[in-house]
């Protein structure tokens, strides 16, 4: 079947799937689309620009893709009466995938895709960045929006085929990052220990998007990395950890990302997008040394 005229699947539709995992034991994280789709669904009252972002990508997926071992996808597929089926080496992900199966969802065939490691995470980052999330009656292990903004990209950059998402889910996570790390540091506004690791996720974007794999992310789709952040809340918090970051460390950030050449994607859903997040894109906590560049580069 071509890869865009299978259909998309809405998170809601795929609940039978966590509450198979759950009785399992959770052996499974939650990964790719679907599980950008849910952090987008999650934050959807609390960030105005999803509203818009949803008009446009829709926050679906045409297939469900999970991160576990061999074992734990047998297990998985065995439950729904399924053969796991061993990946080919020209797929996406082939020499990463556990296996895959088939499985029905409102008359149309889902693939389910499980993969032994994420592409652009270590093991120890999926480990750490997994955690427990409701969705509908049941729960379920998802990778968290850092993850999953490092992890998508990754496939930005490093995948061309036809048809794939990527590029929109990235930009529709931009929002989704920024909400998690502004309810990251309201809860440590009273607690040290929640607040260092707000901080610590704060270093590992900056610190990600410094990199050769930022830069490249952003000449691919045009994403802008100061977008990422919650500015509103880190210009008015006066704990002395904050204003640390505000005053010492986002200078250099923001004159860095500054010089990145960044894409106008061809797709006109893309440039939507773009435009809707630079709308809704909060005032910079500081002056940047640097104006960031607009989106020209093709």
């Amino acid at each position: 079947m071509a890869e865009e005229s299978r259909r998309q699947f809405a998170l809601e539709e795929l609940t039978f799937l966590f509450a198979v995992l759950e009785k399992l034991g959770h052996p499974c994280v939650l990964m790719g689309g679907q599980a950008a789709c849910y952090w987008a669904r999650r934050y959807l009252p609390s960030e105005s620009a999803l509203p818009e972002l949803g008009a446009v990508s829709g926050f679906l997926s045409k297939d469900a893709d999970f991160q576990g071992s061999r074992e734990a996808a047998v297990v998985f597929a065995a439950a729904f009466g399924n053969k796991l089926e061993a990946p080919g080496f020209r797929e996406a992900f082939g020499n990463l995938m556990a296996g895959k199966f088939s499985v029905g969802v409102g008359g149309a065939a889902m693939n389910v895709e499980v993969l032994r490691k994420v592409p652009g995470l270590t093991a120890h980052e999926v480990e750490k960045f997994a955690s427990f999330e409701r969705v509908g009656d049941y729960t379920a292990r998802v990778l968290n929006p850092v993850a999953m903004l490092k992890a998508k990209s990754w496939n930005v950059v490093n995948i061309t085929k036809e048809g794939r998402h990527d590029a929109e889910q990235l930009l529709a996570l931009v929002p989704c990052v920024r909400a998690f790390l502004r309810a990251s540091l309201a809860r440590g506004a009273d607690d040290k220990v929640q607040l260092r690791g707000a901080l610590n996720f704060i270093e590992y974007l900056l610190r990600f998007t410094e990199l050769p794999a930022g830069r490249k992310t952003a000449e691919k789709c045009g994403v802008d990395w100061s977008q990422i952040l919650p500015h509103n809340f880190i210009a008015a918090s006066t704990r002395p950890e904050v204003v640390r970051l505000r005053e010492k460390r986002l200078p250099g950030w923001l004159a860095h990302i500054a010089l990145y050449r960044r894409a106008v994607p061809a797709s006109e859903p893309h440039q939507k997008m773009l435009a809707i997040l630079a709308r809704h894109a909060e005032p910079l906590c500081i002056d940047s040394p640097f104006p960031i560049r607009p989106s020209t580069f093709r």
